[in-house]
């Protein structure tokens, strides 16, 4: 749109445009010959070269021909690619390919190395650098044909293709043949330089029509920037006499008028290189200047003012290259006019930022100067201009460039004055004016660099005095003392203009100053001698005389006398200015003045100015008149007056000490006090004896204590805690400085802030610290215990606590803490006796004891085992006491008490389950056994372990592929003898056994994880420990096991089983038959049943057969039950039990009359055989018609006996009791389901059945009835009774409880009510009683609502969810509190186990999930009836938004992917076993498992309530149930439809799962009617979509689409029951259709739809189209039946 047309690319013959690339490589191999680059159009040619067909030789490589053709194109890409494809051909190809390309090669890279495109030039050096490398001697032959721009390329602008040049220069010639290279090729290179400094210009160096006029320019200039460095070069490399060789070449360059123009050349990179090149010549070749004499000093000179400093470097050196070559060079130039006036122009600026640069040259050049200069003019200027430019400010503010000055004016002063040291006056003057001046300003000016020109200034004055005897130099005594005279009259000048000023930061950066002078000048450095150089000639001004001492690092008498007087007159002049104006700030320059001054004489002229004409010889007269006066000045008083006490403190006599120090003690300010302490604890004066004797001072002890505490509530000072670290000093005999009584009082500050560090959160970090340090001090081999072990135990009280927080204690001072508390037990346990050292260990066992059970995670256990590990490894030195207090720390003596509670508990549970025979004597839980012991007794026990099998180096190098055993690193189970622990491993391997035990039985306790995790520990150390070891202590370990059989009541037995298969590895069954030989020879029957029971799985029955007690005989037959071929045993053993219950009937079968009687034994053996009985029914099948005859009435009678006896179950026997037979009838039930026999199960069902399931419902409504009171502890012990007994529950028959007709049996709605009231008990495994009952009733409760709906005849309490109306509103009341600070979608709630937060949530979901079935296991009427309560009631819209609080943040937080866990959460259904424990994550999984059911049965209620919460939340339902729920309930539906889809007789149904669609198609004769129904990726949060793409015309199907999404949406119905819907009204209406009776067909092919017009005679229906065919055809208007007229 009124735009430019763009030009098509030119085309030739309709051909596709041109392509380089694309010709280049349809050329590939296949060209013949190179036919150069005649052929090649001029504007793609580079100038400067050109090849013909004749000049190439045609053997060249087809691939280099193709790559040199792309290097001549003129874009400098295809260059820069043709260039590296060539340095890859060249790399890679043969030498013998490399040589043909070689005579080519020259040309290219002479036009490529100065191309226009830098990375052009780069590609090319690197490409020529490997031509280098490839081709070596062979590239001599041509050589000389690219030496001039290679050369020069070094000095490319560009700084990559410099160094490949450089880099290909440098490997083309060894280090030793580079000279002779350049020698070889100087003719071309020097031809190519002068052909490019004299001839090119920047039109002929390109072509210009292909390069712009920039970079044309940009090019010329860089050439010229090469060639003038290039030249430079040349001229460094060789001789003289080898450079004159080519003397026309080189006068022909430098005679070039052009040549002399290029000083003056805007770029100042040439003239850089110009001034370069100057120096060169003036260095190598002088002769061929001879007649450029006058132009080199002139152009030199005249850019003497030059201020770029790209330029400055090279036009000095060319300056004094000029000045050594040409000696009278003031000739050649006006000196007036054309030198001085730019010299002063450039002093003044200071170098105009280049001081750095520019200065150090001026000393050479003022020593050429022309002989008859006028000193006093010339030079005054000079420094006149100088000081000015040391004033700038580009100089004041570079350091180096004030520096540079200053050294250079200094230097010159000093050489001018050399020069002249016969000219007094003038000498004076220079002093007077120039040195004077500039010392002064260096003194007040607050922008000076004063450092280094004091510096240089004291080397002047050091060597006028080192001098002052040399005879040439006689006058440099009066300048030293014309400079003495004069600065002190300086000093005392400036130091009046202050007081009469009385600026305090003046004053205070003048006395600095001042002071920093007199330390320049007493600080004594060696002249160097001072030499101008010049290059590789030099030509050397010795500044001083060979003569001169200068050599000498010792001044005379006379500079040193002169340096204190001036020092003593300073101090006087301090002294008499600070009594008047009371200025602290310079007292403190008087103390640091004194202390580098320090001596005697001082302090007498000192004294003799303070007394005056009554002079005393003692000075201490200096301290009571002068010093003590200022420490009780308030103005004046300061650390400084200290320093000067302490100074004059050595040279006083004893009684004038003592009175001294003494003095101090009466001082009013208590800062000025701590000065003194501090001061008199510094080296060398804590080494004066009356000093030491003053530190004991009570004063200093109260001081230094309450120093202490003002470090403990951060009041203190960083000078205060000095001197707290300077009192725990020790003297040379190792005493402290400070008395004992101040270290007591100091140690119990510390414990104070150790003990209780939360309290000092500021400053627990620096006592802690401090404490170390005292520790390492207190805690040595020369005071031992001296000042107790307070401190010690209180650092290691601290060290155990593992929440420390890294904020407030850091890491550091940690790492200090506990490096001190281990050195200190190591000394302590080399220098304290056995009992001395044991109470202190026990002291130390007792704080990690308690740190252990205070805090008992993890990350604190593992600490305290470090704790313990390195208190043990402190032992190494003392390796014989390490197993003792190894078994101090570990063997508790709280150990052994938990233990046996414990083991107690074990042995209860094993023998209520029958895993523990006790058929001779009763045993009973005496014990009262707290939850708390269980936890704390297997964590110290697994800390035990982890002690033992603890590595003792403090890092161990583990790669995370390898294991790191103990048998392959040092533990501290290694540093001992098994023997001297053989107590702890024993306790070790016990506390194993029964927290197997306990894991197994008591797995739904609180702490059954914590012992389970740390069985598992304890396993996996104890298996390491004793896998290494040797066999006599294993003996050992074995024989105390064994002994421990004999005495303990079976659990040795489950202990040493526990060995043999876990821990060792021995063959069960010789160990087996090896024990039971030794205890049945020795008649031990019970320890003989114990191992039978604990080695079951290895026994034989021959083993055990002979045994002629009836009880025995059948606790080994139960026992082995599981072997083959033992019929003829349980014959024999029914026979005797048959006996049994003939001959003791009344006690066998436990009637009333006997219960009083009876005795343990007999109870026992009535255990037994319900056991037996069970046993027999789960692993043995063929069990003869008399056998069961006998177990099934045995059964039934102690099931009514017993039942009896209910109220009696809290006994331990009473509970076994109950137990066996809770097993016996869980088997029974089994077995009848299981059986194929009719009449069994008619036998029970019809005489059996209604009454054991009486006796057992009866039962448990009594026990459960008896857990009711919640106020009670329910006892551990109880826990594997409640599991055994609540297992009869999913065996009882509904059908029995809600059909039975005899009024004995409790009703339904008793179990209902005690199962809801269980719902809410604080014992999960009881919560767990209700909710099974509740899912055994669940299919009769929804009988009764079925049949009320069906009868319309309601219950007289109505539906049954009314029933549960009450328990769900409490329990929900009680949730919601919980949950309602939690926001829906934001926060999830967490809930931890075994807590009444828990009881109730999980109460909550377990009451939901049993109404949820029920409303699963109902009819769509009934199911439609609960969903319309749960509505009413606002029921399940409280539910879904406390599941929203409930549900676990990973599954709101999941975006991408599927977690299989998390799927599982909602897939699985939530265990419900009576054993399983209670955690947190159990409740997200009732949650989600809720949620899910929620959408399975009340879809409908579900997307009601999410249809009405605000945006934000229902994204986050929607993508929970996008992500986890939909899916699978969408796959149910189809597995659903799949199943179903046969049943229908005209209706096929087509499931796609991928694109989530039904199709349902419908056929009446011919026609059909498609209904397609698709799933949306959020069902059924959406509805479904309904299409019916195929319809019959004259039928209904609106209403029916209508009805079937009433079905889906409104009424929970599934798909399934839709497309029935659909389906039956379709059937309805087709089926009373009359057919057409001219096509006899239902539905027209054509239209499809129904017949509808009838004769008004005959009544017969037709279809509109087929009638209007008839009439159409036959052309009659009459009825195609009746023949009247239609």
């Amino acid at each position: 749109m009124g735009g430019k047309h763009k030009q098509a690319q030119r085309t030739k013959n309709n051909a596709r445009p041109s392509s380089s690339c694309r010709s280049a490589e349809l050329l590939g191999t296949s060209i013949p010959q190179f036919v150069g680059f005649s052929a090649i159009k001029e504007s793609t040619v580079m100038s400067g070269f050109a090849l013909t067909a004749d000049d190439i030789d045609s053997s060249i490589d087809p691939n280099f021909q193709l790559v040199l053709k792309k290097m001549s194109k003129k874009d400098a890409t295809t260059k820069s690619k043709a260039l590296q494809e060539f340095t890859e051909l060249v790399k890679t190809s043969d030498i013998e390919v490399v040589k043909a390309v070689l005579p080519f090669w020259p040309r290219l890279y002479c036009a490529l190395a100065t191309d226009t495109e830098h990375k052009v030039r780069e590609a090319t050096h690197v490409a020529h650098h490997q031509v280098v490398l490839k081709s070596k001697r062979n590239l001599a032959p041509y050589l000389k044909q690219f030496a001039g721009p290679w050369f020069t390329s070094q000095y490319d602008t560009y700084a990559p293709a410099a160094t490949a040049a450089t880099k290909s220069f440098q490997d083309a010639f060894p280090k030793n043949k580079i000279k002779e290279a350049i020698l070889y090729c100087q003719e071309e290179i020097l031809l190519y330089i002068c052909e490019n400094l004299t001839i090119h210009t920047a039109e002929t160096l390109s072509n210009p029509k292909i390069t712009s006029p920039e970079d044309a320019e940009a090019k010329y200039q860089r050439v010229l920037i090469s060639s003038l460095h290039g030249y430079a070069l040349y001229l460094q490399q060789l001789c003289t006499k080898e450079i004159e060789n080519q003397e026309e070449l080189n006068i022909k360059i430098i005679s070039d008028n052009k040549f002399w123009k290029f000083v003056k050349h805007k770029v100042l990179s040439i003239k850089s290189a110009w001034f370069c090149v100057i120096t060169s010549l003036c260095q190598k070749s002088p002769n061929f200047l001879t007649k450029e004499f006058a132009r080199i000093v002139g152009s030199v000179f005249s850019h003497l003012d030059e201020s770029e400093p790209t330029v400055v470097q090279s036009l000095w050196e060319a300056i004094l290259s000029v000045l050594s070559t040409i000696k009278e060079w003031w000739q050649y130039v006006n000196i007036d006019k054309a030198v001085y006036p730019k010299l002063w122009k450039l002093l003044k600026e200071g170098g105009f930022g280049n001081a750095c640069v520019i200065f150090p040259n001026l000393l050479p050049l003022i020593s050429h100067l022309p002989p008859n200069t006028d000193p006093n003019s010339t030079f005054c200027l000079f420094f006149e201009h100088m000081f000015k430019g040391m004033k700038h400010q580009s100089s004041t503010r570079s350091r180096y460039e004030s520096l540079a000055i200053s050294t250079a004016y200094m230097e010159c002063l000093q050489y001018i004055i050399m020069k002249n040291h016969f000219d007094i006056g003038f000498c004076e003057k220079l002093i007077r004016s120039y040195l004077f001046p500039v010392l002064e300003w260096s003194l007040t000016d607050a922008q000076a660099s004063y450092k280094g020109l004091f510096n240089q200034i004291s080397k002047i004055i050091q060597y006028w005095s080192k001098n002052s005897s040399n005879v040439n130099f006689p006058h440099y005594v009066k300048y030293s003392q014309y400079f003495w005279n004069n600065l002190n009259s300086l000093f005392q000048g400036l130091l009046l203009n202050l007081e009469i000023a009385y600026d305090k930061e003046m004053l205070s950066q003048f006395s600095s100053r001042q002071i920093e002078l007199l330390l320049s000048l007493k600080h004594i450095v060696a002249n160097k001698q001072l030499k101008v150089s010049f290059g590789t000639e030099e030509v050397t001004e010795n500044v001083n005389n060979d003569n001169h001492n200068s050599s000498s690092l010792h001044m005379d008498q006379s500079y040193m006398e002169s340096l204190h007087d001036v020092v003593y007159k300073t101090c006087v002049s301090y002294v008499k200015f600070i009594n008047e104006k009371h200025s602290k700030e310079l007292v403190e320059c008087l103390g640091s003045l004194v202390q580098d001054f320090d001596s005697e004489y001082f302090f007498k002229r000192l004294n003799a100015e303070v007394e005056g004409e009554n002079v005393n010889e003692n000075i201490t007269n200096i301290y009571w008149k002068l010093l003590n006066k200022w420490l009780n000045n308030k103005t004046i008083c300061s650390n400084s007056v200290i320093t000067l006490v302490f100074l004059l403190f050595k040279y006083l006599n004893y009684e004038d000490k003592v009175e001294v120090l003494n003095s101090f003690i009466l001082l009013q300010d208590t800062e000025c006090f701590g000065w003194c302490i501090s001061q008199s604890l510094s080296h060398p004066y804590n080494e004066d004896s009356t000093i030491q004797t003053w530190l004991h001072n009570d004063a200093v002890s109260k001081f230094l204590t309450s120093i202490m505490e003002k470090e403990l509530y951060d009041t203190s000072t960083p000078e205060l805690q000095l001197i707290l670290k300077k009192a725990f000093m020790e003297k040379h005999n190792g005493d402290l400085y400070l008395s004992a009584n101040a270290v007591s009082s100091i140690v119990q500050v510390l414990n104070k802030c150790l003990l209780h560090h939360e309290k000092y959160t500021i400053t627990v970090d620096t006592c802690v610290s401090f404490a170390a340090h005292v520790s390492t001090i207190l805690y040595s081999t020369n005071y031992k215990l001296q000042f107790g072990d307070e401190l010690l135990l209180a650092m290691f009280n601290l060290c155990c606590s593992s929440t420390v927080d890294p904020d407030i204690i850091s890491v550091d001072t940690i790492w200090e803490l506990n490096t001190a508390w281990q050195d200190a037990i190591t000394v302590l346990s080399q220098e304290l006796s056995w009992d001395e050292f044991k109470k202190l260990c026990s002291k130390c066992a007792g704080i990690v004891t308690n740190a252990v059970f205070s805090d008992t995670h993890d990350y604190n256990i593992n600490h305290m085992i470090k704790i313990i590990v390195s208190f043990i490894k402190c032992m190494n030195c003392s390796p014989l006491r390490i197993c003792d207090v190894l078994n101090l720390f570990l063997l508790r003596e709280f150990i052994h008490p938990w233990k046996d509670t414990l083991v107690n508990a074990c042995i209860c549970a094993e023998y209520m389950l029958g895993h523990l025979c006790t058929p001779y004597e009763s045993i009973s839980f005496e014990y009262d056994l707290n939850e708390t012991i269980i936890n704390k007794y297997f964590i110290w026990m697994d800390l035990v372990a982890h002690v033992l099998t603890t590595p003792t180096m403090d890092e161990v190098e583990n790669d995370d592929d390898t294991d790191v055993t103990i048998n392959t690193v040092q533990t501290i189970f290694n540093l001992v003898y098994s023997s001297d622990i053989q107590e702890l491993l024993v306790n070790l391997l016990e506390s194993l056994t029964v927290s197997m035990i306990f894991v197994e039985h008591y797995s739904c306790t609180k702490h059954s994880e914590i012992v389970l995790t740390r069985k598992n520990s304890m396993q996996q150390k104890l298996k390491s420990i004793f896998s290494i070891m040797d066999e006599q202590s294993l003996t050992k370990i074995e024989n105390s096991i064994k002994e421990n059989i004999v005495k303990n009541n079976g659990l040795s037995v489950k202990l040493f089983y526990l060995y043999c298969s876990e821990i060792v590895s021995k063959s069960l069954s010789e160990e087996f038959t090896n024990l039971f030989k030794q205890y049945d020879n020795q008649n031990m029957k019970l320890i003989c049943l114990h191992l039978t029971q604990a080695f079951s799985k290895c026994v034989n029955y021959q083993q055990v057969y002979n045994c002629p007690n009836d009880t025995e005989s059948i606790i080994y037959l139960r026992t082995l039950m599981h072997l083959e071929d033992l019929e003829i045993p349980i014959a024999e053993t029914f026979k005797k039990i048959t006996n049994i219950s003939q001959e003791t009937k009344s006690y066998f079968l436990f009637e009333s009359n006997i219960v009083n009687s009876i005795t343990w034994s007999q109870v026992e053996l009535i255990i037994e055989c319900m056991r037996l009985f069970s046993t027999m029914l789960k692993y043995k099948s063929n069990i003869s018609s008399n056998q069961w005859d006998f177990i099934i009435i045995t059964f039934v009678t102690w099931t009514n006996n017993i039942a009896n006896f209910k109220y009696k179950f809290r006994s331990l026997q009473m509970k076994t009791l109950i137990g066996a037979l809770s097993e016996l009838f869980v088997s029974v039930s089994e077995y009848i389901k299981s059986c194929d026999k009719e009449s069994v199960k008619n036998e029970w069902n019809e005489v059996f059945a209604q009454d054991v399931n009486k006796d057992f419902v009866e039962m448990w409504l009594y026990i459960s009835a008896s857990y009711e009171d919640k106020s009670n502890e329910l006892p551990i012990v109880d826990l594997p009774f409640l599991q055994t007994f609540g297992t009869i529950v999913d065996h009882l028959d509904y059908k029995v409880l809600f059909n039975n007709p005899n009024q004995k049996l409790p009703k339904w709605s008793k179990l209902v009510t005690q199962s809801c009231l269980l719902l809410t008990h604080s014992v999960y495994i009881l919560q767990l009683w209700g909710y099974h009952m509740l899912q055994t009733l669940i299919l009769g409760l929804v009988e009764v609502d079925l049949a009320a709906v069906t009868t319309n005849t309601p219950h007289e309490k109505g539906l049954i969810f009314k029933q549960f109306s009450v328990t769900v509103c409490s329990i929900q009341d009680v949730v919601g509190s919980l949950l309602v600070e939690f926001k829906l979608g934001d926060d999830s709630c967490k809930i931890e186990p075994y807590t009444d937060s828990y009881t109730y949530t999980s109460a909550y979901f377990l009451l939901w999930d049993i109404l949820l079935s029920l409303c699963e296991y109902s009819s769509t009427e009934l199911r439609y009836q609960y969903a319309d309560w749960l509505r009413k009631e606002n029921l399940l819209n409280n539910l879904l938004d406390n599941i929203y609080k409930l549900m676990p943040v990973e599954v709101m937080n999941h975006i991408e992917g599927k977690n299989k866990q998390l799927v599982d959460l909602f897939s699985s259904k939530f265990s419900v076993n009576l054993s399983g424990g209670c955690s947190s994550r159990h409740i997200e999984h009732m949650v989600c498992w809720c949620y899910f059911s929620a959408l399975s049965q009340l879809p409908a209620l579900v997307r009601q309530w999410w249809s009405q919460k605000e945006p934000r939340i229902s994204q986050i339902v929607e993508k929970v149930t996008a992500t986890f729920i939909s899916p699978q309930l969408c796959s149910r539906e189809f597995g659903e439809i799949i199943k179903n889809e046969t049943k229908f007789k005209n209706m096929v149904i087509k499931v796609h799962p991928s694109v989530r669609e039904v199709v349902a198609v419908y056929t009446v004769d011919e026609a059909q009617m498609e209904l397609v129904i698709t799933l949306k990726n959020n069902y059924p949060l959406t509805s479904p979509e309904v299409q019916c793409n195929r319809q019959i015309s004259g039928t209904s199907h609106r209403q029916w689409l209508m009805q079937l999404k009433m079905c889906v949406l409104h009424q929970n119905g599934r798909i399934w029951d839709a497309l029935s819907l659909w389906n039956n009204n379709l059937d309805k209406k087709f089926d009373g259709v009359e057919e057409c009776y001219i096509c006899f067909a239902v539905l027209h092919q054509g239209t499809y739809q129904l017949p509808k017009l009838s004769c008004h005679t005959c009544k017969k229906k037709f279809h509109s189209a087929c009638l209007y065919k008839w009439f159409s055809t036959s052309n009659k208007s009459t009825c195609p039946i009746c023949r009247n007229l239609f």
